[in-house]
């Protein structure tokens, strides 16, 4: 079903991220209070540079947006970084410092002065970290008297592992937002299988979300190309879940013809030994696929979608649908 990315997890949260409204969220969510009192996220653009040298492309990802103050007509930055590993970064505040000093040196070039960077490190990998200060990498003892000789600088981290469930729902109302962090809380995790309802689940969320059904493909992409869970696994949450809001993903669809043949192949070939092994599993075939077809047909239904709506979501015509509706069990 899905289209692998050779780096899933950078590729999700990009996907998701480079929106403005689900930045603004982010930001408002976990930056502290004295800086949002300062910044207006109003005037909040994407900034379409790379300021990560070619060698480490493979190590970060980065999401860079220009912000002004409230006052004033300075613009900052307000640099998104996403470290996926699945062990802790390591000399995480010498990467972000060569991040920094990359984008100061390219506005420099350009006759621009330098502006300040906050950058904000996501962390969802499976092991517990608590990132300590520059002086940890040095060897130890580090003598206090050469602190002040090495730069200083802050980062927000946000730490999904840390955060509890019931803080991301309560903090955050819309739907990607929320649901993007769930999912890249337990991605990473052992405990992925038994939080999947919790992820996909849509009960008490309103259906005027905008752009559910592109939110949704990325999200179940993500899931079947970033976790060890099997797919058929995941599709069955999906088809537990999304279907209450009516959405199905369009592999769905061809999700139960596949099943139908499987399971009409081993229906024919049990017939084909009265009835002729190639009549036996051609008509196996159909039987399957009519079979399943007709319950999904009929699940939808019964969920309050219209004849129309399955038509379109099953990919077969409204004559089909109301045949099958109307076919005896």
């Amino acid at each position: 079903m899905s289209d692998a990315h050779p780096q899933p997890h950078d590729h999700f949260f990009k996907l998701i991220f480079s929106e403005l409204r689900n930045a603004k969220s982010l930001l408002k969510g976990f930056l502290p209070q004295d800086l949002l009192d300062a910044m207006d996220l109003e005037t909040l653009v994407l900034d379409p540079n790379s300021y990560v040298e070619e060698n480490l492309q493979q190590f970060l990802a980065d999401l860079v947006f220009n912000c002004g103050y409230k006052e004033g007509k300075t613009k900052g930055k307000i640099v998104f970084l996403l470290e996926h590993k699945s062990y802790v970064p390591e000399y995480l505040h010498f990467q972000l410092l060569r991040y920094m000093l990359n984008l100061w040196d390219q506005q420099t070039k350009q006759g621009l002065k330098p502006v300040p960077v906050v950058p904000i490190v996501v962390y969802h990998g499976p092991r517990r970290w608590t990132p300590g200060t520059i002086t940890d990498y040095f060897a130890q003892p580090f003598p206090n008297q050469l602190e002040r000789f090495l730069p200083e600088f802050d980062f927000t981290v946000v730490n999904l592992n840390r955060i509890p469930v019931r803080e991301i729902e309560s903090k955050f109302q819309e739907m990607e937002i929320r649901k993007s962090l769930l999912v890249m809380k337990y991605i990473l995790s052992n405990e992925l299988a038994s939080h999947l309802d919790l992820i996909l689940n849509v009960k008490n969320i309103p259906q005027s979300q905008e752009q559910p059904d592109r939110f949704f493909r990325i999200l179940i992409n993500y899931l079947v190309s970033g976790s060890k869970l099997e797919e058929e696994f995941i599709m069955e949450a999906v088809n537990d879940n999304l279907l209450e809001w009516g959405y199905v993903p369009g592999s769905v669809a061809e999700k139960y013809h596949k099943k139908g043949i499987e399971e009409g192949v081993e229906l024919g070939i049990e017939q084909g030994i009265e009835q002729g092994i190639e009549q036996g599993i051609e008509k196996g075939i159909e039987q399957g696929r009519q079979s399943l077809l007709k319950q999904s047909v009929l699940h939808m239904h019964r969920l309050g979608q219209t004849p129309d709506q399955i038509s379109i979501l099953l990919n077969i015509t409204v004559e089909q649908v109301l045949a099958l509706l109307n076919t005896k069990s």
